[in-house]
């Protein structure tokens, strides 16, 4: 084939954005492999095998948050800031960092982008990509440095760890909790701090804004500066302006932290959390009710828990966070909509409402 039809072929035959983003994320993996399996990644004699470093890599850009060796004693200082960028990466998406260099070397964003973008589930439709990674850069990095903040004064003042180890482990929990990557420094996860709120806090707090979701997070900061130079000069109820996804996704993470919470109450008061401080026992019951929504940190062992936990933990990491974040799972948008779906079919009603909207049935098909 002459090299000018070659040339028209592959610009007739791109990747389409779904192909693009795997493409993307495969790329980043081997990348970061290769750069475990270098001897600067390794602390002192440690040996690192093709398959260690490819599980935590793979673990770290998915932010899955499985380890097949300690993160904290296996990886070296430099290691461990390789895991913490592949989190990063993965955690913003690796479409969405291409649109947004892209976005500000050039001051605009391509229809491609927006495609790969939103293929990438960082924003929900294709019309506000370069707005909501703006957004999504802000609060990234607000969140982010706030908890590193807290969590390296904790360390250098309470545990007396030097300022540049604690600065080290205070970017690196921030960058793992917000991703709701889950990946810790020590090899029982957060279970040394089980008593410490200026630890648990801080880090909790991160992913459950992590797994709300970019743009929930975003139309909420909005409103409520929006709407804080009105109050008391004209009442106005902020939730009733927001959209949908937004009201969906933060009543259902109200609603699922308080039932996490309570079931880890209810079922190990007396039975993991038995032996802790009153303190700690509601410290540790926090966390754990809301850390299984993809977080995968944990301050108690999991071997102590209750079957009942442990499906209640399997049900709450099925559902996950809020669509176009940090969080995994099915989403709770799908969840809404296939609890809409069924009540409407229990009614026999013709159409899925959820509140005032209508939902169309592609919709709802794709939520099923």
């Amino acid at each position: 084939m002459p090299l000018k039809n070659v040339s028209l072929a592959v610009k007739k035959s791109p990747l389409n954005p779904y192909q693009a983003v795997a493409a993307g994320f495969l790329v980043l993996i081997a990348i970061g492999t290769v750069a475990l399996l270098l001897p600067f990644a390794s602390s002192g004699s440690a040996d690192t095998s093709v398959v260690t470093a490819l599980f935590t890599v793979t673990s770290a850009v998915t932010m899955t948050g499985l380890v097949v060796v300690d993160t904290g004693s296996h990886w070296s200082p430099a290691g461990q800031a390789v895991i913490a960028a592949l989190i990063q990466v993965g955690g913003f998406g690796v479409m969405s960092l291409a649109s947004l260099a892209g976005m500000l070397l050039t001051g605009r964003i391509g229809l491609r982008a927006r495609l790969n973008t939103r293929a990438e589930n960082r924003s929900l439709d294709t019309g506000n990509v370069g707005k909501t990674l703006l957004w999504t850069l802000a609060i990234t990095v607000i969140c982010e440095v706030l908890v590193m903040l807290v969590v390296t004064a904790r360390f250098a003042l309470h545990y007396r760890m030097s300022v540049m180890r604690s600065l080290g482990e205070g970017i690196f929990y921030a960058i793992s909790s917000f991703n709701n990557a889950g990946f810790a420094l020590r090899d029982d996860s957060l279970v040394s701090y089980v008593g410490d709120a200026w630890i648990i806090l801080p880090i909790a707090l991160a992913f459950i804004t992590g797994g709300l979701g970019y743009p929930v997070v975003s139309e909420i900061v909005q409103q409520l500066a929006r709407n804080t130079r009105l109050i008391p000069y004209r009442r106005r109820i902020w939730h009733r302006k927001m959209s949908v996804t937004t009201r969906v996704t933060t009543i259902g993470t109200v609603m699922l932290i308080i039932a996490g919470v309570t079931m880890v109450a209810l079922f190990e008061w007396n039975n993991a959390l038995e032996e802790l401080p009153r303190g700690s026992k509601v410290l540790a019951a926090f966390l754990q009710g809301v850390t299984p929504r993809t977080a995968g940190f944990n301050s108690v062992d999991y071997g102590e828990f209750h079957v009942v936990t442990l499906m209640g933990t399997d049900i709450l990491m099925f559902i996950g966070g809020g669509s176009a974040g940090t969080a995994g799972g099915i989403k709770i948008t799908t969840v809404a909509v296939l609890i809409a779906a069924i009540v409407a079919e229990v009614r026999g009603q013709k159409d899925t409402t959820i509140g005032p909207r209508t939902i169309e049935p592609q919709i709802v098909r794709q939520a099923l």
